[in-house]
């Protein structure tokens, strides 16, 4: 089983390889969306919501011409809830790119969700719609089993970004590595200290 099998890239990526050579295009190189690099300590200060649970229901749907996928969590874990950030036991919220009605929309360096995976997102109020906030780099794999070291980036989503810091030069995307969850506490006290 490949990372793509029975998802619309997985579908692209055949119906793309097979039109190409006939259509006398050359495949050209995947292009990365380029943002702000955000360590654990930016996420935690940027974001409005800081949750974790379980995966629920993926549902794609549009708005304006674009495909978005609806997320829904069973949240079993609250870090943090700002504003009007909703302190539910189910949280929704929406990212870019989906597959609907046979229709694929790909955004590089958006984070994918596969209903029952357990995750840690950082959210933020986009426009009103609670969204991951740095496209993938709001989104961890979680695992309450391994003490210390429960949060894995989303190396898939994070593949599709070129992060760049403060300084406007290259951060590598390779570099993460599972970090605690008292991480994020420690950055949520260290940022309300200030």
């Amino acid at each position: 089983m490949t990372p793509f099998s029975g998802s619309f890239c997985g579908l692209a990526l055949r119906v793309g390889l097979l039109v190409a050579p006939a259509l006398g295009l050359a495949p050209s190189t995947a292009s990365a969306t380029t943002v702000s690099h955000l360590d654990v300590p930016a996420l935690a200060r940027d974001a409005e919501l800081i949750v974790a649970g379980r995966v629920e229901a993926v549902a794609p749907y549009r708005d304006r011409g674009r495909i978005y996928t609806r997320v829904q969590l069973r949240v079993g874990v609250t870090l943090k809830a700002r504003g009007s950030a909703p302190t539910a036991e189910v949280v929704a919220f929406s990212v870019h790119g989906g597959e609907l009605d046979g229709v694929g929309q790909f955004v590089a360096g958006q984070a994918r969700f596969e209903v029952g995976e357990q995750v840690l997102v950082f959210l933020t109020d986009l426009d009103r719609r609670p969204t991951l906030l740095g496209l993938a780099q709001g989104k961890w794999a979680y695992d309450p089993a391994r003490k210390g070291a429960e949060l894995t980036p989303d190396v898939e989503g994070l593949a599709g970004l070129e992060l760049v810091g403060r300084d406007g030069r290259p951060v590598p995307t390779d570099g993460r590595t599972p970090v605690g969850i008292e991480a994020v506490r420690d950055a949520l006290r260290a940022g309300a200290s200030r």
